[in-house]
């Protein structure tokens, strides 16, 4: 599986067929042969990608030294290009991966890193990895009509180089209104390309957007309150900046509340209406913004409510900010939204093609 470019959802595919394989019955596995972000897993140095479905699926123990057999640290460009480093150690690295994963395993999820020149300064491109495991490449894309054809076009090039081909293309994260427009016009373009059509998933918010606990990571802070229940899934993002009464009016579903510090009755009025079933659904979380700390008082009654929160130093509109340009990536811990995910794959995802474009049978 390599993609088209950034954010297409390529790590979320991966799961879901991993997911509707295993549900089968069928003994599935997963590897990513070079990766870039690292994190410790089990004692392991491995792709944070690997990791999280190391982590959701429970993959076995002694998969981990071979989850991601390339880790392109920090550095290790320019080890190659200063010759320190040769290619060659990492491609016997992901041949040995392939050797102990085929003999144990009737299918191999095969996760790429990025387009499919990623890696091409090492000499271990998505088109080096899938020769090496002698796998045809499922490319998933954007949910646009021109784009797609274009870059599936361009990254078809750099695979056919290594000599491998792209046996499907998946347009994902398609808006639901333009679904069948778009899945028409890429099955027309698509008639002599030689390459299959499989949809993807279509555009969700839920999936989309992050939760809670991904807000606080990605400020760097510490969640206070009920932690359990940090793992809703934000739908919205609104500022307190509105009288008490209006707020009330105006507040939306699974919203995460932006409020400055020194409100103290805007904080106090959150806390109490968090305890309201008609209000319950809607207050998903708090940030309190602004360097002066919060009296006393709301404090109190803030904790006492069990809402999930976070301090940050930042103004409320630099919150927000970046809160909208934040790029939401799945975590194993964000079990609601990895078990919509599974929903939506069974709902969407067409199994029986895949293993058809993708079966040695």
């Amino acid at each position: 599986m390599a993609a088209t470019g950034q954010h297409c959802g390529k790590t979320t595919v991966a799961l879901s067929i991993y997911h509707l394989l295993k549900s089968m019955g069928a003994k599935v596995g997963f590897v990513k042969p070079v990766g870039q972000v690292h994190v410790d897993y089990k004692g392991y140095d491995i792709d944070k990608d690997a990791a999280m479905m190391a982590e959701v699926f429970d993959i076995d123990d002694e998969d981990l030294p071979y989850l991601s057999p390339v880790l392109i640290k920090k550095g290790v460009t320019q080890e190659i290009l200063s010759g320190n480093i040769d290619s060659k150690d990492f491609i016997a690295k992901i041949e040995l991966a392939h050797r102990y994963f085929e003999a144990k395993y009737d299918w191999l999820i095969i996760e790429g890193t990025g387009h499919a020149a990623v890696g091409s300064v090492a000499g271990i491109n998505n088109g080096v990895s899938a020769r090496i495991f002698n796998a045809p490449v499922l490319l998933v894309s954007g949910g646009g009509i021109g784009n797609v054809m274009d870059r599936a076009h361009s990254n078809a090039l750099v695979l056919a180089e290594e000599g491998v081909s792209v046996a499907a293309v998946m347009p994902n994260k398609i808006f639901p209104e333009k679904r069948e427009k778009i899945l028409y016009f890429l099955g027309k373009g698509m008639e002599n390309t030689g390459r299959a059509l499989v949809p993807g998933m279509s555009f969700c918010r839920e999936l989309a957007n992050p939760t809670f606990r991904q807000l606080a990571t990605l400020f760097g802070e510490e969640i206070h309150g009920d932690v359990g229940a940090s793992g809703r899934i934000i739908l919205h993002t609104q500022v307190a900046a509105a009288s008490i009464h209006r707020m009330s009016h105006i507040l939306q579903d699974d919203s995460a509340m932006v409020i400055p510090g020194s409100r103290d009755e805007m904080i106090i009025s959150m806390a109490s209406m968090y305890g309201l079933k008609e209000f319950r659904n809607k207050i998903a979380g708090i940030i309190l913004s602004g360097e002066p700390s919060v009296e006393e008082l709301p404090m109190n009654i803030l904790k006492a409510s069990g809402i999930p929160y976070f301090k940050s130093n930042m103004t409320s509109m630099a919150c927000i900010q970046r809160i909208q340009d934040y790029q939401t990536k799945l975590n194993a811990k964000d079990q609601a939204k990895i078990a919509f995910l599974k929903e939506l794959a069974e709902e969407q995802l067409d199994l029986k093609t895949i293993q058809n474009l993708f079966s040695e049978d």
